[in-house]
């Protein structure tokens, strides 16, 4: 299974630097679970980014490619967008969530 405590600490690492989209968690995990189906990956990546929001650790935006536009989500949206599945699919029309430690 899945370690969410390693996936936490890469998501906040990873979070430090730029922003970083949903879905790239979800391809992390696709480089180290390959043989797990992909509704269990996105399940441990909703976990754990709602926990950090919870936490006041990270903090959600959308954002637009090739723009590289990062508007802020309001905090009463981003809990409800971190629990959606489909918030970490990849990203349709060049629209995507991504997150950026707080």
């Amino acid at each position: 299974m899945i370690d969410e405590a390693r996936l936490r600490e890469e998501t906040l690492s990873d979070g430090r630097t730029d922003h970083f989209g949903l879905y790239e968690i979800v391809w992390s995990l696709n480089a180290k679970y390959p043989d797990l189906p992909r509704a269990v990956k996105v399940d441990a990546a909703r976990r754990v980014v709602v926990d950090l929001l919870t936490a006041g650790e990270i903090r959600l935006a959308r954002s637009m490619w090739p723009k590289s536009t990062h508007d802020p989500v309001p905090a009463d949206i981003a809990l409800a967008l971190a629990n959606d599945p489909e918030s970490f699919d990849d990203p349709k029309d060049g629209s995507y969530l991504c997150y950026l430690t707080a």
